[in-house]
C-alpha cells in the first residue's frame, strides 16, 4: 500500500471511505464530516487543494438548489432525496447510507477534478492583482483570530488593522484577497454563528442576543441573520432545537455555521471595508 504522502487526494479519500475506523472512533456521518473539514483546513494551509470546489460541485448535482448550504447538508440531501430532519440524530442505517453517499460522491468529485487538472493545468491568472505575501498572511491570521475570540467587542477595521500591523486600506484589501470576504463580513458571520447558539438555548430574547454578540443595531442584525441563515432570528428561536441538544458543540458548529449565499454586496450596502463593524 502507498504511503499517505504518496497518495493523491482521491486515493486518500478512498482509503478513508474503506477504513473510516482508522481515522475516527465509531464512524458516523457527523464525525466523518468533521474529520474531512479538518483535513480540508489543513490541506489549504499547506498548499493543497483540500475540498476546494466540493460544496459548489454538490450544489450543481442538485441543480443549483441549496447553494447557500454547507457541504454536509448538501450530502444529506443527496443521500435522502425525500427529505431528512436536521434536528434529529441519524439512525445507524441512515448513518451508513449517508457515509456511502459521502464517499461515493467524493470519489466522483475527486476524479473530475483530477481529469480537469490533467487537461487544463492550473496556472496563475495573467494579471494577478498583488498576491498576498506569506508574512502578511501571518498578520492577517492574528486579526482573524481576534475576531474569532473577541467578536462581541466593538471591533472596526482600524482596530483590526492595528492588530495586523497594517494600514486600514492595505489590511482590508489583503484580508479580502486571502479569505474571499471583507473583514466586516467575516466578523458578522462569526457573530451570527454565536447568535444561533444563543437562540437555540431559548433563554434570551432576540434583542438580548443581538447585543450579546456585539451588534448595536437590531435591524442590521436581523437583516444579516436572515441573509445568512435563511430565516429570521425570531423564527429560528421559535422552532424546536431539542433533538440536536445531544450533539457535541464542535460537531453542531459544522452543521449550523452560516454560509453567505453569493458574493458580498457591493460597496455602500453595509459591507464596506470602511464601515463601522459593530453591526
Amino acid at each position: 500500500m502507498k504511503l499517505l504522502t504518496e497518495m493523491s487526494e482521491r486515493e486518500f479519500f478512498a482509503l478513508v471511505g474503506r477504513r473510516p475506523g482508522m481515522y475516527v472512533t465509531k464512524a458516523t456521518f457527523e464525525k466523518m464530516a468533521a474529520f474531512l473539514t479538518g483535513y480540508d483546513q489543513h490541506a489549504l494551509r499547506h498548499g493543497g487543494d483540500g475540498l476546494a470546489g466540493w460544496r459548489e460541485w454538490l450544489a450543481a448535482r442538485r441543480g443549483g438548489r441549496g447553494s447557500n448550504l454547507i457541504w454536509p447538508a448538501l450530502v444529506l440531501h443527496l443521500a435522502f432525496p425525500d427529505g431528512w430532519d436536521p434536528d434529529r440524530t441519524l439512525s445507524p442505517e441512515e448513518d451508513e447510507q449517508a457515509i456511502r453517499t459521502l464517499f461515493g460522491r467524493l470519489d466522483e468529485f475527486a476524479a473530475e477534478r483530477e481529469a480537469a487538472q490533467v487537461t487544463a493545468p492550473r496556472t496563475p491568472p495573467p494579471c494577478d492583482p498583488d498576491p498576498v505575501k506569506l508574512e502578511d498572511l501571518v498578520q492577517l491570521r492574528r486579526a482573524r483570530d481576534l475576531m474569532d475570540r473577541d467578536y462581541a467587542q466593538p471591533l472596526d477595521v482600524p482596530a483590526l488593522a492595528r492588530a495586523a500591523h497594517m494600514s486600514p486600506g492595505h489590511f482590508s484589501r489583503s484580508f479580502r484577497a486571502a479569505y474571499g470576504e471583507t473583514p466586516y463580513g467575516y466578523l458578522m458571520t462569526r457573530r451570527i454563528e454565536r447568535a444561533k447558539a444563543l437562540l437555540r438555548r431559548g433563554d434570551l430574547s432576540v434583542t438580548e442576543v443581538c447585543f450579546a454578540v456585539g451588534c448595536t443595531s437590531l435591524g442590521s442584525f436581523s437583516s444579516r441573520f436572515t441573509e445568512l441563515v435563511g430565516e429570521s432570528p425570531s423564527a429560528y428561536r421559535a422552532r424546536s432545537h431539542e433533538p440536536g441538544a445531544a450533539i457535541p458543540a464542535c460537531v453542531a458548529k459544522i452543521y449550523t455555521r452560516p454560509v453567505r449565499n453569493g458574493p458580498p454586496p457591493p460597496t455602500g450596502t453595509g459591507d464596506d471595508d470602511g464601515a463601522d463593524s459593530n453591526g
